[in-house]
């Protein structure tokens, strides 16, 4: 049997489109778990209703404690020998679960992974996974660090794991990039991993009410740090003299970074002052400025932030992602006034319907 575990927190908009999608799984031996994490709309009586419809769902209540503390809650709750994470505002295709279940069976793996589909406001962006059989450390670690796409191996939602093989569950502690650490720890008891490069999972993205971050956090750049240093562990205890994998690990590192410099920029309520003390400390951090001097294959965008970080010109660097965060907001703003991608509007409404 296979244990789909749902954390749902506000999510009343997309939460039934949601479950149905896993009650139209063509692979039936499965249980739903619902674990609303303190839900303050409806999200929480939807859950009922369906427990009440179907007998493979089970919903558990809980205060709010955030998303690790509700896959936790799941995790100990579950009873079959398999387990799928799913986000409560997002959805599936009917075969995924067979497909991966016939997988890490057929092919006797540790896990499984699938591609997915990014769903946007105004399109759809599809992500395959290389058809592939991973063996041994250093394999895995080539896939983590040279992948199509990071949320093919970072995110847990595309993904089918043995119960058996968790044995450390989610920090909670780690408000950003929980997942990561999460399938680090698991792909340490690993030896194998069967990739399908169909798209079964549909990732809404910078959705109001996920339960995927995209908002600033202080700790976010201490926990980058922390994330790096992880992935540099598992890479280099399988893959030591690989400087070509070493600079991937410092451009992921370098990525991260920069993801946070500009959700930092974008906050509202930190004044201008906090801001440039806050990019000083980046600029100055020992680890970062190694990387820097390490890494390669960044594209021309951020080849530019990397040369300010190097030379530590906060005050230009402030403005240039100030700028560059302006331009995304109008840009968005024009988006949904009526000027949207037609094709992959129509595509993302049909597959929604079906």
């Amino acid at each position: 049997m296979i244990s789909v575990i749902v954390p749902v927190y506000n999510t009343e908009r997309y939460l039934r489109l949601c479950i149905n999608s896993l009650l139209r799984q063509t692979y039936q031996d499965i249980e739903i778990i619902l674990i609303n994490d303190g839900s303050t709309d409806s999200s929480g009586s939807i859950c009922d209703e369906y427990a009440a419809l179907d007998q493979r769902i089970r919903v558990f209540h809980k205060q709010n404690g955030g998303v690790s503390s509700a896959r936790n809650c799941g995790i100990e709750a579950a009873r079959g020998e398999y387990i799928a994470f799913v986000d409560s505002d997002d959805y599936v295709e009917p075969g995924m679960l067979s497909a991966m279940y016939h997988k890490i069976t057929e092919e006797d793996v540790d896990l499984v992974i699938c591609g997915y589909t990014k769903v946007l406001d105004t399109c759809s962006i599809l992500h395959y996974c290389d058809d592939s059989y991973l063996s041994g450390g250093a394999d895995i670690c080539r896939f983590i660090l040279h992948c199509r796409s990071w949320c093919l191996f970072a995110s847990i939602w595309n993904k089918l794991y043995r119960r058996d093989l968790i044995r450390k569950l989610f920090h909670q502690n780690i408000s950003l990039g929980e997942d990561m650490i999460f399938n680090l720890d698991y792909l340490e008891n690993c030896q194998t991993v069967s990739c399908i490069p169909q798209c079964y999972y549909y990732y809404r993205q910078n959705q109001n009410n996920s339960l995927t971050r995209n908002q600033y956090q202080d700790d976010f750049f201490a926990i980058c740090v922390y994330k790096y240093e992880r992935l540099y562990q598992f890479c280099k205890k399988y893959n030591a003299d690989n400087r070509w994998d070493d600079r991937m690990i410092h451009k992921r590192f370098l990525e991260y970074t920069i993801i946070y410099l500009s959700r930092l920029v974008s906050v509202e309520n930190i004044s201008i002052t906090d801001k440039l003390k806050k990019l000083n400390e980046v600029c100055h951090n020992r680890q970062l400025q190694e990387a820097i001097t390490l890494t390669s294959g960044l594209t021309r965008r951020y080849r530019l932030l990397v040369i300010l970080l190097r030379y530590r010109l906060s005050l230009l660097l402030l403005a240039i992602i100030e700028a560059w965060y302006l331009f995304k907001k109008i840009k968005g703003r024009w988006n949904k006034s009526g000027h949207k991608n037609q094709r992959d509007s129509r595509y993302i409404q049909d597959r929604k319907a079906s």
